[in-house]
This record gives structure tokens, C-alpha cells and sequence, in this order.
């Protein structure tokens, strides 16, 4: 089974939170409310997506967050690195020498590919995708475009 972390996952919910508040300020609170979560979840999201700049944070009475970047910037793998770092399937999917078999396997390099396609596919991903109501098929050209952005296999996907 290939799947994101809870905290991942929290992360994409309160990155949607803030995006579909666009200019507003929202405490952890506010944000743990609208959500569900526990506000020290929430706090460690924040954090963590403040670091990698997806987020913004202001100090003061009105202070709070506020997302970094409109929701076509900020790509689903973004938040998966903020929180995780780089997605990766295998032990060797990134590194070859952390693998103690690296040398005997012949799926070493396959692996990176696999991974290689699926970081792309995250990365083809925005919050514009997730937040809006878009079809399977307007992701599926998301994910073709980024991939071959010159290809002909983008036109004729319906939307």
C-alpha cells in the first residue's frame, strides 16, 4: 500500500483551510476548529509548512496564518516534502547506498523510475486541482502535461 502520513494529510487539510480564506489571518485555533484537529497538531503543521514557505505567519493581535502562494503554486508533493520530506517508495528509491542489496537487485533503477513518476504526479498536483471540483480526467491532464508538456496526448482529454 502506497499512502502520505496522517500529519500529510492533516497538512493538505489546513493548507485547503487557508487557501479557501485567501487574504484572512486564521489562529492555530481558528484552524483546529475549522478542521477538528488538536490545536497542538495543528501548531506542528503550521510550523512545519511555515518552514518550507507554504504558509506565512504574522505576529500580533490580528496575527495568525495565511497561505504563501495562490493554490495553482503550491502542489500537493510540496506540502508531502514540508511535512516528510521527498515521497519515496523503496529504500533505494532516492539513494542507492542505503539499500544493503543495491548491488545484487535488478529493480534498483525501476524503482527510482516508479518514484521518479509518482513525485511528478504529486508535483503535477495544486491545491487549484484539490479545492476546485475537477474531473478525473483534468487531473489526468495535469498529470500528462507535466510529464510531456509538449505532447499531443494533452489535447482531447475532456475536462
Amino acid at each position: 500500500m502506497i499512502k502520505i502520513s496522517n500529519l500529510s494529510d492533516y497538512a493538505c487539510i489546513v493548507t485547503s483551510s487557508l487557501l479557501r480564506e485567501e487574504k484572512a489571518c486564521l489562529s492555530a485555533s481558528e484552524l483546529s476548529q475549522q478542521t477538528g484537529f488538536a490545536q497542538p497538531t495543528v501548531s506542528k503543521v503550521l510550523k512545519l509548512l511555515n518552514d518550507a514557505d507554504i504558509v506565512q505567519s504574522t505576529r500580533g493581535v490580528n496575527g495568525g496564518y495565511r497561505a504563501a502562494k495562490p493554490a495553482g503554486q503550491i502542489s500537493v508533493a510540496d506540502v508531502i516534502r514540508a511535512i516528510d520530506g521527498a515521497p519515496t517508495l523503496t529504500s533505494c528509491a532516492l539513494d542507492d547506498s542505503q539499500c544493503q542489496y543495491s548491488d545484487e537487485c535488478q529493480l534498483r533503477g525501476t524503482w527510482q523510475l516508479v518514484n521518479a513518476a509518482i513525485t511528478s504526479a504529486l508535483d503535477a498536483i495544486t491545491f487549484e486541482h484539490m479545492t476546485q471540483s475537477m474531473s478525473l480526467n483534468s487531473i489526468k491532464q495535469a498529470i500528462v502535461a507535466a510529464w510531456m508538456p509538449n505532447s499531443s496526448q494533452t489535447q482531447g482529454v475532456d475536462s
